[in-house]
């Protein structure tokens, strides 16, 4: 595929996280506490942070409907990531360049004019986007239809372990104003846009 190639070209590019260190145990308590805020710290995320909750998306459980889903992130403020949009592998835990690095306030320019001037996007130190490989989806075993379905879902659960895992790391990032378990989730749906990939979604934590 294109992105393959794109990857493959670029291997001086990719950066390898820091491993992640584990999950939560009280799973329950985490969803209670959780809360939706749009008014995010003004530092910098640490990258030992994007690393758990990069891990638990793709880590904590193993695809239940869909391997179609993929995962990028746009990086505003993250310590030692380059300003610009990158993809997750999970399987090498590394995140490769999506597009060329820019100056962070471009970056924040541009993802909230994406996102329909949503200060929110723009003002977060990383934004999450799902997108949907059109090929995968469509060679879902129940049919195209059930896997376009079976997709979104899937995209779903992904976002419900990034607020749990972003939720458990809030006590642990000292000298961090608390909140990086309490993101705002914006839908998106762009089937339309061209190219072998839907929207699905995006997430962003401060």
């Amino acid at each position: 595929s294109t992105l393959a190639t794109t990857i493959a070209a670029e291997p001086a590019d990719a950066l390898q996280l820091p491993p992640a260190t584990g999950r939560p145990t009280d799973v329950l308590k985490l969803i209670a506490a959780r809360r939706s805020i749009r008014r995010y710290a003004a530092t910098s995320l640490p990258l030992q942070a994007l690393s758990e909750v990069l891990h638990a998306i793709a880590h904590w459980q193993a695809p239940l409907l869909s391997n179609a889903v993929r995962i990028d992130m746009v990086a505003h403020a993250v310590q030692g990531v380059a300003p610009r949009a990158w993809r997750y592998d999970g399987a090498t835990h590394r995140l490769h360049p999506r597009t060329p690095a820019t100056d962070a306030n471009t970056l924040r320019t541009q993802s909230r004019r994406a996102a329909l001037d949503q200060d929110v996007i723009g003002d977060a130190a990383a934004v999450f986007v799902w997108s949907i490989d059109r090929a995968a989806w469509s060679a879902d075993p129940s049919g195209a239809a059930r896997g376009w379905r079976h997709a979104f879902l899937e995209t779903g659960l992904q976002g419900e372990r990034l607020y749990l895992a972003a939720g458990a790391l809030d006590h642990e990032l000292p000298g961090r104003e608390p909140g990086l378990g309490r993101d705002v989730g914006v839908g998106a749906d762009e089937e339309e846009r061209g190219g072998d990939e839907d929207g699905g979604g995006c997430d962003g934590p401060p």
